[in-house]
């Protein structure tokens, strides 16, 4: 059986802008893929901001991301943010 493949489109969050100069990618994910694999797969394709990914949460909708969570449909947008501080 040969593992099906999809695309989704990932929102960078305005702390990756300036180091990739990019608002938005689309990767491509074997059905299944978790976050963590979402995160390897980012890593490989932003090399420029790895040192950003560690600190950097995976948001669908309102939720959060945990590692062991499958990436959700392709219907629906990730986002890639930073942690902020503030008031």
């Amino acid at each position: 059986m040969t593992a099906r493949c999809r695309r989704v489109r990932v929102r960078l969050g305005r702390g990756f802008l300036r180091p990739t100069g990019r608002a938005q990618l689309w990767l491509d994910v074997v059905d299944g893929t978790t976050a963590a694999g979402l995160r390897d797969a980012l890593a490989r394709a932003l090399p420029e901001a790895r040192s950003l990914l560690p600190v950097a949460v995976l948001v669908c909708g309102e939720r959060v991301l945990a590692s062991g969570d499958v990436v959700p449909s392709e219907k629906e947008e990730i986002a890639l943010l930073l942690p902020t501080a503030g008031g």
